[in-house]
Parts: structure tokens; C-alpha cells; sequence
């Protein structure tokens, strides 16, 4: 999770429950580097427009990850419209807080459920 608010970043580990162990907490773009050498299955990004974009080209110009989820928090984008095409270019999901932590539990459910996820929608 790459955030700019730790206690957002609380509050979403609180929601993820169970899960909230293999969540990696950076709050700055200045320490996600490091962290980008570990290996991940989903990103959430939870910043505010002025940094999304070097996070997201951060993320997806290791090739381990240009496959890989990313979620971003959207209620961060309300108020910029500018960012209408940019997430689609880097094939990030815009979802709502509820969404997220849903996807999140369910992410992890399948990876600890395997054998074939069901779709959730």
C-alpha cells in the first residue's frame, strides 16, 4: 500500500482484518523503491493527484509488475478531472473504500483458497 496518510493507511489495515499481516505500508515515494524489490500480487495506492502518477510509473516500470493489480482509493480524485484517461494507461482500477477492502479480502482469500477463484462480480 502506497499512502500519503498513515492513519489512513490504519484504518484501511484495520479493515482488511485478518489479512492486515501481509499488507507492506510505505508513505513516501522516497521509500517505495526499496520496497519494489520484494515480491507482491496487488497494489493499492491511496495518494493524493500530485503524486499518483510517479508511483504508478514507479510500479509498472519494474517488469515484475507490469502485470500485477494496482487499486487506487478514488475518493483522493474527486476533485481532478484530469485523471479520466491516466489510470486506464496504467491499468489501475479506481474503487471506492468499501471496494477496495472487498477486493483486498477477496484477493487474499483466493491466494490462500487456491485451487480457482469465482469471479466476484
Amino acid at each position: 500500500m502506497i499512502t500519503d496518510d498513515v492513519k489512513r493507511a490504519d484504518k484501511l489495515k484495520r479493515m482488511f482484518g485478518a489479512y492486515s499481516d501481509e499488507v507492506a505500508v510505505t508513505d513516501s515515494l522516497h521509500t517505495l523503491e526499496p520496497l519494489l524489490h520484494r515480491s507482491y500480487k496487488l497494489a493499492i495506492i491511496d495518494l493524493a493527484p500530485a503524486n499518483l502518477l510517479r508511483a504508478l510509473n514507479s510500479i509498472r516500470e519494474k517488469p515484475a509488475y507490469r502485470e500485477m493489480p494496482i487499486v487506487v482509493e478514488s475518493s483522493r480524485l474527486r476533485s481532478d478531472s484530469g485523471f479520466a484517461g491516466v489510470l486506464s494507461k496504467y491499468r489501475a482500477m479506481p474503487c471506492s473504500l468499501n471496494d477496495l477492502v472487498t477486493l483486498v479480502r477477496y484477493h487474499f482469500a483466493c491466494e490462500s483458497d487456491k485451487p480457482s477463484p469465482k469471479p466476484i462480480l
